[in-house]
């Protein structure tokens, strides 16, 4: 009889340990969770300045929204690439890149498209920031610079590693990250190119009109296709997403 009150006690004694160990996991992930939410919140709001160098913080929070804004826009009309690579085709000395070529789908990955986003911020940034040095008497340095951006359902998130002390009258701050939210449909418009690709090297070279009038309808965009020689130049106008005032615009070629 005593065994069996031993064991009892042992079972209490363990589920009350169970109990403790999950209160304290729970503990846990809720303050890394919470951690974690202020740590994007910091990056939002970037850094607490001195009101002597908030317009020069001002400023540098325009040129990232801006340079965020102009890498989506800009990498949407040459089809995803800040720097088109071969194979492209030259149209009113603009460069297109071709997403299926010699009967091959040579579109980029949305990795990719990512990258050249990334690589846009990470060159232009640094110019609009040395465009504002000696804003009202501010000083403003920069370090190295690395970004990642991400395509998300709804908009493109673009986060800045990219040290910037503001400094004027014996007053400094640094601010270490940015974050960038463009409200763009890109992951919408990116699978629509896809569809389209594949649907016309599937079908041997083929385009398929009707199902084109299908995508447009369903997906609430307009597509545009101009024929020049050997090839076709598809440009899809987001009329969902509007940059500015203007419909996002995604613009590819293919050969025909």
């Amino acid at each position: 009889m005593a065994s069996k009150k031993t064991q009892v006690a042992l079972f209490l004694i363990f589920g009350l340990v169970l109990v403790i160990a999950a209160s304290f996991i729970s503990y846990v992930a809720i303050n890394k969770t919470r951690a974690e939410a202020e740590a994007a919140s910091e990056i939002v709001n970037v850094a607490d300045a001195p009101s002597s160098l908030l317009p020069a913080k001002l400023n540098i929070d325009f040129c990232v929204s801006e340079t965020a804004k102009d890498s989506v826009v800009y990498t949407g009309l040459y089809g995803g690439y800040y720097k088109v690579p071969e194979p492209k085709l030259t149209y009113f000395y603009d460069e297109v890149p071709y997403y299926a070529y010699q009967s091959r789908n040579t579109m980029p990955s949305r990795s990719s498209v990512e990258m050249q986003i990334s690589g846009y911020v990470a060159e232009q940034l640094p110019q609009c920031i040395e465009g504002l040095q000696d804003f009202q008497g501010a000083r403003i340095e920069g370090g190295a610079i690395s970004v990642k951006s991400t395509i998300g359902t709804e908009s493109v998130l673009v986060d800045i590693n990219y040290p910037i002390t503001i400094s004027k009258e014996g007053a400094e701050t640094q601010i270490p990250y940015f974050r960038a939210e463009v409200p763009v449909r890109l992951n919408t418009i990116y699978i629509l190119a896809s569809n389209i690709t594949e649907g016309k090297i599937r079908d041997n070279g083929a385009l398929c009109i009707d199902c084109l009038i299908d995508l447009a309808s369903e997906n609430n965009v307009f597509i545009d296709v101009v024929s020049e020689k050997d090839s076709m130049i598809f440009t899809i106008f987001d009329n969902a997403t509007k940059v500015d005032g203007d419909d996002y615009i995604f613009s590819f070629a293919m050969e025909k």
